[in-house]
């Protein structure tokens, strides 16, 4: 009977023992799963500081969009870059160039680079034309007429900053006793003449004698 007792006693303390030893294990394999999931996240934090220090940036001056009329000298209107709360402007390297005799949209790419990482920013320049044609009326800007008589036009002159001939341009209208002179170039500037017509006989009599 004591034997019999003794040897149940010892059957649940190894249970009991066994119990504690698994217990043991997963706690300690929690705390390690703990210990990594702290760890991994501060390696996270950590790379993502070091990301933000050493990342270059770029500034630009403007708005990263600019306008020159053409025929102009584009001059560069300036940027700023830095890294790690560091001045590095100066190696910045703009790849691109900016025709300002030919319309159109340029990119300029400025890129810049700091150990491993580097960064671009984008500029667009485009070369537009703002200014209207020139148009000169040949002859008077009011003209008197004879009652019942038809205007001999005497002619325009048009020049372009860009375009080169825009005489076929010119359209012509007539509305009342004004004569309207109208030219577009080829970016939509507009110039506008008028020629005003005064139906009056301003010529006195010519009185020949015979004899």
């Amino acid at each position: 009977f004591f034997f019999g007792n003794g040897a149940m006693i010892i059957l649940e303390v190894s249970r009991d023992s066994m119990k504690v030893v698994k217990n043991y294990h997963k706690l300690k394999k929690f705390k390690i799963f703990k210990i990594g999931i702290f760890l991994f996240f501060v390696t996270c934090i950590l790379t993502f500081v070091i990301c933000m220090l050493l990342t270059p940036k770029i500034e630009l001056t403007d708005s990263g969009v600019l306008k020159v009329p053409v025929g102009a000298s584009y001059e560069e209107v300036g940027y700023q870059a830095y890294a790690n709360n560091r001045d590095i402007s100066d190696k910045v390297i703009i790849k691109g160039e900016v025709d300002t005799t030919k319309l159109g949209t340029y990119i300029l790419t400025y890129e810049v680079k700091y150990f491993l990482f580097s960064t671009k920013k984008l500029r667009i320049v485009e070369v537009v034309d703002g200014e209207a044609p020139n148009l000169e009326l040949i002859g008077e800007k009011e003209v008197f007429i004879c009652p019942k008589s038809t205007y001999q036009e005497e002619g325009y002159l048009v020049s372009d900053n860009y375009d080169k001939d825009l005489t076929s341009k010119v359209r012509i209208e007539d509305k009342e006793n004004i004569r309207y002179y109208e030219v577009i170039d080829s970016s939509g500037n507009k110039t506008i003449k008028e020629r005003v017509f005064h139906y009056e006989d301003k010529e006195k009599p010519v009185i020949k004698l015979n004899g």
